[in-house]
């Protein structure tokens, strides 16, 4: 971890159990944030990203920024971006069994772009009270730029 008088940073590695993981953060005292994560190259995926993967980073970046402002740090307004970079011909998947030949999402979802980015602005206490909503209808945002068009909202 290093850190300055206007900031603090941190990074991490891992490769364990065949999923590798990389990622570096900065915390500003303006309160900003900067998250940068791979997403994880997991060998039973075949280099397919899962959705749950996706989800789990979204939440984790709402209910981050809702604590924040429950802090007063992102007041009246806050700016949330995600961005995805080198996506371009990534496939979706959700296995559905060990082997992971039976697939929650269809074959056909590949992200077109080789970029995708998302930001939502919107007033603290909205954040502060539908952010799951908020990060759930973020997700399949996300996974719309994939090309699935019928995401598994109810699981």
């Amino acid at each position: 971890m290093q850190s300055e008088n206007d900031w603090i940073a941190g990074e991490a590695e891992s490769n364990a159990n065949s999923i590798v993981h990389a990622e570096c953060w900065a915390l500003f005292r303006s309160g900003q944030f900067v998250h940068n994560l791979t997403l994880n190259e997991v060998h039973q995926l075949a280099g397919r990203t899962h959705v749950l993967e996706i989800f789990d980073t979204v939440v984790g970046a709402f209910t981050f920024a809702a604590g924040m402002s429950r802090e007063g740090v992102l007041q009246p307004r806050a700016a949330i971006s995600l961005e995805l970079f080198g996506v371009g011909g990534r496939e979706l998947t959700w296995p559905q069994d060990t082997l992971g030949r039976v697939d929650a999402v269809p074959k056909n979802c590949w992200c077109q772009d080789d970029s995708v980015t998302l930001t939502n602005v919107l007033p603290s206490e909205e954040l502060e009270a539908r952010y799951h909503d908020l990060a759930l209808d973020t997700t399949l945002a996300i996974l719309s730029k994939f090309g699935s068009k019928a995401a598994p909202r109810g699981r």
